[in-house]
């Protein structure tokens, strides 16, 4: 995303600030979780395995202090100032 400012292809530029945009408002509407293992029973029949299941846990991330909708709220703010760099380059 960065290297479309220096080699001057402002498409790769925009792709990449709408995709920044984008996580940040992702980040913002559904809580950001860590997969922390799985669960994988086996149930057998006598000596023969019948049934596989697998149970995947997640927990939700933590930001720490400052708050996942603060680190959402930087990345958009990233996203936009990248926008805007891209609308003053494609003049160039």
């Amino acid at each position: 995303m960065v290297m479309g400012y220096f080699i001057n292809i402002p498409l790769i530029s925009l792709m990449g600030a709408l995709i920044l945009f984008g996580i940040g408002l992702t980040m913002l509407s559904v809580n950001v979780e860590v997969k922390t293992g799985d669960i994988t029973n086996i149930t057998y029949n006598g000596t023969t395995a019948t049934g596989l299941t697998t149970n995947y846990n997640y927990e939700t991330y933590d930001f720490g202090t400052l708050g996942q909708s603060s680190y959402a709220f930087i990345i958009m703010i990233l996203g936009a100032i990248l926008f805007i760099m891209f609308i003053f380059k494609l003049g160039d």
